[in-house]
């Protein structure tokens, strides 16, 4: 699966879930905001359907052991369907 944020370039999604209604996973990225861009960071999105969008967390977090900076924003996306 690939992610694609903004005008970055795609990037694998690493450990996809799906479980009890959340869709999760990682991705090498950077949210663009002067906050996030403080400290080098992975993106982890933790995403449900809602009303026909994928909505939730996109969290810039620091990619070391142990986990010294998360910074969490709210991310949807609409559902696209491709034609046949």
């Amino acid at each position: 699966m690939h992610v694609k944020l903004g005008a970055q370039l795609e990037a694998v999604l690493a450990e996809p879930a799906y479980r009890d209604g959340v869709f999760t996973g990682r991705f090498a990225g950077t949210i663009p905001m002067p906050d996030a861009a403080r400290r080098r960071h992975s993106v982890l999105l933790n995403l449900r359907l809602r009303d026909g969008k994928l909505a939730g967390q996109a969290t810039a977090q620091t990619t070391e052991e142990t986990v010294d900076f998360a910074l969490t924003s709210y991310v949807e996306r609409a559902r696209r369907l491709a034609a046949r």
